[in-house]
């Protein structure tokens, strides 16, 4: 039986090692083909907030983004599933000049 200990043991480090493959995330920069253009500009000693929430009920995150001098942006995520980010710029009332920060709303 000894030779079954052996043999449960190199299933649990292939088993790990898979599972952390598995798990490992893969980032990729797709800030320009994503849509997303927005500057945070302005003498602000703090600044350049970000929220992001489902606004449409689509269970994708929209994105606020708040422009200081610029004016604040929101874009809708119109990204497939497990595919590359879309976002489309959209008119939702808060293109506010001189937003330093962007809070999510509660739910």
């Amino acid at each position: 039986m000894p030779w079954m200990c052996w043999v449960w043991a190199l299933l649990g480090i292939w088993l790990g090692q898979w599972a952390l493959a598995q798990a490992t995330p893969i980032f990729a920069e797709e800030t320009q083909s994503s849509g997303l253009q927005s500057r945070f500009e302005g003498d602000y000693v703090v600044g350049g907030g970000l929220a992001a929430f489902d606004c449409n009920g689509d269970g994708l995150p929209e994105l606020v983004l708040a422009g200081g001098a610029q004016r604040a942006k929101l874009y809708l995520n119109q990204s497939p599933v497990g595919g590359p980010l879309r976002f489309r710029e959209e008119r939702g009332g808060v293109e506010l000049e001189g937003v330093m920060g962007a809070l999510p709303p509660r739910h």
